[in-house]
């Protein structure tokens, strides 16, 4: 147990277990509708104060009494999220039980059978706000059952900051915890690898698209033709695309000619129908 944090944060668990019946209400609907067993809230500020919430009581007094700064995996993910705006982790079922062990925020979820979850950081103008859902140990898969139901995620999160707003504003300092100022280094400083858009898509440029028909057979189109059609499928008229891409609206006319015919479609909507149906869709026009 760390003597500084189980002193600077008594406040703070007091705090949390005045709004836990509140707080867990709120988060009822994840419970019996998505079969999530756990979930926390928090919000970190560049000096090291933050808000800590979750509805497992254990873990949280065992966090808020030892845990003296972020670690090096989570603490990393805040500062991706600070660079970019988004983050998303998904732990602990994809890392091994060594790297685990390597981080203190990790190792305590483990621990208290808090695993397989998602966080969701988000940049603000003075902090970052995480939300994580999680199950425990016997659910293997439960990082895909997240990521391909993250809308619903998304839903939630709106949902929770409009119902706990109170709960989870930071204006009295009597409700934030705090990390250790001798260890703690700002989450939101760690360095992040550069991207080079321009000249990754310049050494992935490709000259055919290959793309299914109206009746499922592959053909090839050429940049102009999947630029035409992309714009086609977010609603541009050959006009708003003959502007964009530069060209005669006559030229466009053809080009939307041509992917009738390669496409064997009758109409707008078929062309439409069948870009829609690429799963992975080139960077063209962006």
């Amino acid at each position: 147990m760390s003597f500084y944090t189980q002193n600077t944060n008594y406040s703070a668990y007091c705090y949390n277990q005045e709004i836990e019946k509140e707080f867990k209400q709120i988060c009822e609907p994840l419970f019996s509708c998505l079969g999530i067993q756990n979930f926390g809230y928090m919000r970190i500020f560049d000096d090291g104060r933050y808000l800590f919430l979750f509805t497992h009581p254990q873990y949280t007094k065992y966090y808020l009494e030892n845990i003296e700064d972020p670690g090096p995996i989570l603490g990393s993910i805040g500062a991706e999220a600070f660079s970019k705006g988004e983050s998303i982790f998904t732990w602990p079922s994809h890392l091994k039980l060594e790297e685990v062990n390597k981080d203190p925020i990790l190792s305590a979820l483990n621990n208290f059978d808090i695993c397989n979850g998602i966080s969701i950081y988000k940049k603000r103008n003075d902090s970052i706000e995480i939300w994580r859902f999680a199950t425990t140990k016997d659910y293997q898969h439960a990082s895909n059952y997240f990521i391909n139901n993250k809308a619903l995620l998304d839903h939630f999160i709106y949902y929770f900051n409009v119902k706990a707003a109170q709960i989870i504003n930071c204006e009295n300092s009597q409700k934030l915890a705090s990390y250790n100022p001798d260890k703690f280094t700002s989450t939101f400083t760690t360095p992040i690898p550069p991207i080079n858009k321009e000249t990754f898509l310049n050494l992935t440029t490709l000259s055919r698209f290959p793309i299914e028909d109206i009746k499922n057979m592959k053909t090839f189109l050429s940049k102009r033709e999947i630029e035409s059609l992309h714009y086609l499928s977010q609603g541009k008229t050959i006009k708003e695309i003959s502007n964009i891409l530069g060209i005669s609206t006559r030229t466009t006319e053809v080009y939307i000619k041509t992917l009738k015919m390669k496409l064997k479609c009758n109409s707008h909507s078929e062309l439409i129908s069948c870009f829609n149906r690429v799963p992975f869709k080139p960077l063209v026009g962006l």
